[in-house]
This record gives structure tokens, C-alpha cells and sequence, in this order.
């Protein structure tokens, strides 16, 4: 795909055998380390759903590394992450908010955060809908923090999660940008051949 088709169309990015086993490797260390944490999730009666869905985020992050020559971070961190998944060479972080899609990858999915206040964390979130077969990550967009302050709308239910006690705000997928930056796709400078001041 050249840059040009990459500025306007959604990006799909294979994912592989060997993906969804380092996959689910993290997440079985993440369920020894934190069971605690986990205890919040309600039982589900498909097996394979809640493994999709619990492994959903990190395949997000190896689809989002994979397109943009990124090494996703493995860590286990105990009190959470830094409130983004990459740090690209421009500066820019990204979180990555992963959607296991059940079957329809043409749903107009929503971003959530939960983070109302916005001022601190990732400077863009990317979405990516994670297929049910989990063979490809598609990536929908992206929008900025600045964005989605401006954009983002509370949803107003409390069945969102009952997990939770606060609602979040949401953007839609019609709302992302697809024209991500162009220079998250070049290679960062090598060292000392850095822009001139």
C-alpha cells in the first residue's frame, strides 16, 4: 500500500499464529500476576469470546507496531501502563483502544475513554477492530487528545459497563481521521542525524 492509499483508507494488518500465542501468553501471566484485578470481569459462557475479547488489546498494539515499525511493549506493569502503548520518534504517543469484533467489521464502533479530564496520557488514540478469527487487525483511525475534548459526547447508560462507575465519553469511528501522519510511517532519524535546529 503506498502512502497516498494509506491517507485515506482504513490500514488491515495480518496477525499470526505466533501473535495470538505471545498473545495469550501475556494475558495467562497477566491472570497469575493480577487475579485480583481480573476478579472485576463477570463469568461469560463463551470461552473463546472472553479470550478474543481479553486479548484484544495487545493484538491491537502488535497490529498498530507491525504497520508503523514500532516494538510493542511487553511489561507487565502493576499499576497500569504510562497511559499510552507507543512513543513514536516525532514525540507523538498513541494508545491503542482495541474492539474484539463478534461479526460485523462495518459497524460504526465506538472509541470510549474513561479518562474524562484528558490531560494527561496519550497525545492520539488510535482504534483497531481486532476480526473474530483474529487473523487481521483493521485500523480504523485515529484522533487526537485535542479532538476528542472537543468532540467526544458522554454516553448516558448505565448498562455500558457495570463495572464501572463512571460513563464514558465516546467518538465514533466515523468521527477517527484516517490521514494519520505521515511521518509515523518513515524511519526515524538515525542518531546524530537528527533536524536542524
Amino acid at each position: 500500500m503506498i502512502d497516498d492509499e494509506r491517507a485515506d483508507a482504513e490500514i488491515s494488518v495480518p496477525l499470526y499464529a505466533f501473535d495470538v500465542c505471545e498473545v495469550r501468553a501475556f494475558v495467562d501471566e497477566i491472570k497469575r500476576i493480577k487475579a485480583h484485578t481480573l476478579g472485576r470481569h463477570a463469568p461469560r459462557h463463551n470461552d473463546d469470546l472472553e479470550l478474543l475479547e481479553m486479548t484484544a488489546g495487545k493484538l491491537g498494539e502488535v497490529a498498530f507496531g507491525r504497520c508503523f515499525g514500532c516494538g510493542v511493549d511487553w511489561t507487565i506493569y502493576p499499576g497500569g501502563d504510562h497511559g499510552y502503548d507507543f512513543r513514536m520518534w516525532t514525540g507523538d504517543t498513541i494508545d491503542v483502544k482495541a474492539i474484539a469484533v463478534e461479526r460485523n467489521l462495518d459497524h460504526d464502533y465506538r472509541l470510549p475513554l474513561f479518562d474524562v479530564d484528558l490531560t494527561r496520557g496519550a497525545s492520539h488514540f488510535v482504534q483497531v477492530l481486532i476480526s473474530p478469527c483474529r487473523g487481521f487487525g483493521l485500523i480504523t483511525g485515529a484522533i487526537s487528545r485535542t479532538r476528542f475534548k472537543a468532540h467526544a459526547i458522554a454516553v448516558d447508560d448505565p448498562k455500558w459497563d457495570r463495572h464501572v462507575v463512571e460513563c464514558p465519553r465516546v467518538v465514533t469511528r466515523s468521527q477517527l481521521s484516517r490521514a494519520f501522519p505521515v511521518a509515523w510511517f518513515l524511519e526515524p532519524p538515525a542518531p546524530g542525524e537528527g533536524r536542524p535546529l
